[in-house]
């Protein structure tokens, strides 16, 4: 997905976000530390290690990277992102259905195809 989004900022000279978005309720959850801020500062260095090795397999510059934290709802949060940041287009990898909710796709997915007020291209995660 890293891949094709790439491509398609540079043919068209856009901005490429890589966002990852943190519930410290869910993914801090199995962090062994003393304090929830602890565990959360662990995930969130995690998770910026993990988005900057993806900026470094591109050999990008024009690449912004954005980490939030957010302890409700990841697809409003995107959604909110992409309008903040006054985004054409929402890219979003799906590699799995979730339940009911996600016949076809995940339920993420399935959200931000409701809720933004973007084009958005679903592809299949790498």
């Amino acid at each position: 997905m890293l891949r094709a989004a790439m491509r398609l900022a540079r043919e068209g000279a856009l901005e490429l976000v890589l966002l990852h978005v943190v519930n410290p309720l869910t993914d801090a959850a199995g962090v062994l530390a003393e304090r929830r801020d602890t565990a959360v500062a662990r995930v969130m260095a995690e998770r910026q290690h993990y988005l900057d090795a993806r900026l470094a397999e591109t050999g990008a510059t024009e690449i912004a990277l954005e980490l939030l934290r957010h302890g409700e709802d990841r697809p409003g949060a995107i959604a909110r992102v992409c309008v903040e940041r006054g985004a054409d287009m929402l890219a979003v990898a799906s590699n799995r259905a979730s339940g009911v909710r996600g016949l076809i796709l995940g339920g993420v997915t399935q959200q931000l195809l409701c809720l933004s007020p973007y084009p958005v291209l679903v592809v299949r995660a790498d």
